[in-house]
């Protein structure tokens, strides 16, 4: 299997990461798993269970840190600060739940996990001078 290179911002292919080659070599590994015998499948499947989880967690660390508000950079570069949800809820003048029950109809906000929401400074503001708030 071939490890994807990534590009830079500037559109260059860069060196993959070590991150990167041992995804690559877990992929190759399990294009293997026909060859695992059946009395090995029930402690495979918990060791995938496992793996699962980590990638998950790493899934949501990373896009946490792309949407960083210390950053202020998103992965399109442009600059914009994102808010997390006590900012956006003090500039709204809500309280914390009324964010998390209407999260899907706020096109300014982004889900990181179940618990951990972002909101698009930028957007919100527009969103309020809309409403007239």
């Amino acid at each position: 299997m071939a490890v994807l290179r990534m590009q830079s911002a500037d559109r260059r292919p860069t060196q993959p990461t070590a991150v990167q080659l041992e995804l690559g070599r877990l992929a190759a590994a399990l294009s293997a798993v026909d060859d695992v015998p059946v009395p090995q499948v029930p402690s495979l499947l918990s060791q995938l269970a496992v793996a699962q989880t980590a990638l998950a967690s790493a899934q949501v660390h990373l896009l946490a840190r792309m949407l960083s508000p210390g950053d202020s950079r998103t992965a399109a570069g442009n600059d914009e600060r994102w808010l997390s949800t006590d900012e956006a809820a003090e500039l709204l003048k809500v309280n914390r739940k009324w964010l998390y029950r209407r999260v899907k109809s706020l096109p300014f906000s982004r889900r990181l996990s179940r618990k951990k929401l972002l909101f698009s400074e930028v957007g919100l503001r527009e969103w309020m001078a809309t409403r007239g708030a």
